[in-house]
């Protein structure tokens, strides 16, 4: 957990928006395994169309970010995790729980690698690395309307 966040859990952010096994911006070890599942899903999405973090709000790393294809992965996970709470967080034990995108494929812990921490390093990844898709302009900020009247 400490090395995405850079020793900083509280936030659990990552600054550098990397991609690691498992769901990046939750508790890591301490998921269901239908949020695991659903965190795999969403790696694997974003490996499919470079995506990265920056997808999430306005401020994207690569044009990637700002295609239907990553809105799609973060729509789908919203709708994965809301699934799995109507689930009590039970999972499939025929779907992958992790996906390492430095490799390109899905991973089984212990098989793979010896530890979730061990996927963890091994896995991390910058998908705005890949990207071919020039970045867009934002768009001009517009008046609140409340300016626009006064």
């Amino acid at each position: 957990m400490f090395l995405y966040t850079h020793a900083n859990p509280l936030t659990l952010t990552d600054p550098l928006g990397l991609d690691t096994a498992g769901c990046d911006q939750f508790l890591g070890k301490f998921e269901n395994p239908c949020e695991k599942e659903c965190c795999a899903a969403h790696d694997k999405c974003f490996d499919d169309g470079n995506c990265s973090s920056g997808s999430w709000g306005d401020k994207p790393k690569c044009g990637c970010d700002q295609t239907p294809q990553c809105k799609k992965c973060n729509s789908d996970v919203l709708k994965c995790f809301a699934t799995c709470s109507l689930k009590a967080g039970i999972g499939s034990s025929k779907k992958p729980n992790y996906y390492c995108a430095k490799l390109h494929k899905y991973i089984n812990i212990p098989k793979d690698f010896p530890s979730y921490d061990a996927a963890m390093k091994a896995c991390t990844y910058d998908h705005a690395q890949d990207c071919k898709v020039p970045l867009s302009p934002a768009p001009p900020k517009k008046k609140p309307w409340y300016k626009k009247i006064f």
